[in-house]
């Protein structure tokens, strides 16, 4: 009995492209088919089954004699399947897939585009206002000086006005004649700036404040408050008026209002350091070096005899932290011409310890309520 020749069985490559690639191939079945219980067929090499003996006539007939009955159809038994990924997940995971792509696309661009023509911000810088830059107190300085001089004059001695002019003007040179005849007397002092307004980071008008006193017949008038506006510019290497000043209306005093402070009184510790704060005013009114009264670090420098036996007309300790508290202190003093002086003081009080006791000390004191 002769049996057929064994087929070739497929190559690597092509099982190669079935199973793992999911390439279709005639020959060889995929993962799926595989997954499924399907076995290859005759085409992948199954050799075919052995030829049966040649049967008898009479077998022959009687086979042809039979009605032919169908084969029952094998049934495929499944084991398991596998779990095939439906289409919206895959829509979804092609999704995320592509936008993480896409980011990371993005980021790249941006960064070789900030690498190569840097960063551009759009972010407008804030403007800082002139309050804030100009130089308030050399132009202070200099409107204040030149005050003096620009209102004292005397025609007895012309010349003496431009010179006192002249160190704080433009130029170094004055004219003698800006904004005065020549004529009469009078004297300027205690001026006092009580404006600076900037123009520009180089100029400003600036409004001062003199106390001027007029002559007549070489005898003093009362003196009277005037106010000069002048302009002034500033720059690294100095400062000078420049223009013709004008005197202006003295300006007159805001309705000021007092800073609220709702913080309770502590009674209970106002009345326990009492004789304590009588004791440091005391010492405050003759000494200069309150060291040894004062709390440790203080720099409290006393009055040195100018005023004299001090009264302790209110004391009040605020409540507060445990170790810090703010105190307000009414003294009645004695001048050395014999009045009487009321003053106010605000005070920050330091709990010092010492051993097994603990005592309140002055840290500082300040005259203002």
């Amino acid at each position: 009995m002769k049996t057929s020749k064994d087929t070739k069985s497929p190559g690597a490559w092509r099982t190669f492209k079935a199973l793992v690639l999911n390439l279709p191939d005639p020959e060889v079945p995929s993962l799926a088919d595989r997954l499924k219980g399907r076995t290859p067929s005759a085409k992948t090499g199954t050799p075919p089954p052995a030829p049966s003996e040649k049967p008898s006539a009479w077998s022959a007939a009687a086979a042809q004699a039979r009605p032919a009955s169908p084969e029952p159809a094998e049934e495929e038994e499944t084991l398991w399947e596998a779990v095939i990924p439906s289409a919206k997940s895959s829509r979804w995971k092609r999704f995320v897939r592509w936008s993480a792509i896409g980011l990371i696309l993005l980021f790249l661009w941006i960064g070789l585009r900030a690498a190569i023509f840097g960063v551009n911000s759009n972010t407008t810088p804030q403007e800082v206002p002139l309050t804030a830059t100009f130089n308030h107190g050399q132009a202070a300085g200099t409107a204040q000086r030149f005050t003096v001089a620009y209102l004292s004059w005397d025609e007895a001695n012309k010349d003496q006005r431009a010179k006192n002019m002249s160190p704080w003007y433009s130029g170094g040179n004055a004219p003698a004649e800006l904004g005065w005849d020549g004529h009469g007397k009078q004297t300027a002092q205690n001026a006092t700036v009580r404006n600076v307004e900037p123009l520009d980071k180089d100029h400003a008008r600036v409004m001062v404040t003199a106390d001027v006193t007029p002559y007549q017949k070489g005898k003093a008038q009362p003196t009277q408050t005037q106010t000069l506006e002048v302009k002034v510019q500033v720059t690294e290497d100095g400062s000078a008026v420049y223009g013709a000043p004008g005197v202006v209306g003295n300006p007159q005093p805001i309705t000021a209002t007092e800073a609220e402070d709702n913080t309770p009184n502590d009674s209970v510790l106002s009345q326990q350091t009492k004789p304590e704060a009588q004791t440091f005013f005391t010492s405050y009114g003759s000494e200069t070096d309150l060291a040894s009264i004062t709390a440790p670090g203080a720099m409290v420098q006393g009055l040195g005899g100018a005023l004299k036996d001090p009264k302790l007309r209110e004391w009040t300790v605020k409540n507060g932290a445990e170790d810090h508290r703010a105190a307000r202190a009414v003294v009645q003093w004695t001048t050395k011409s014999g009045a009487k002086s009321q003053q106010t003081y605000e005070l920050k009080l330091v709990k010092v310890s010492g051993g097994q006791s603990a005592k309140w000390q002055v840290e500082t004191i300040n005259g203002t309520e």
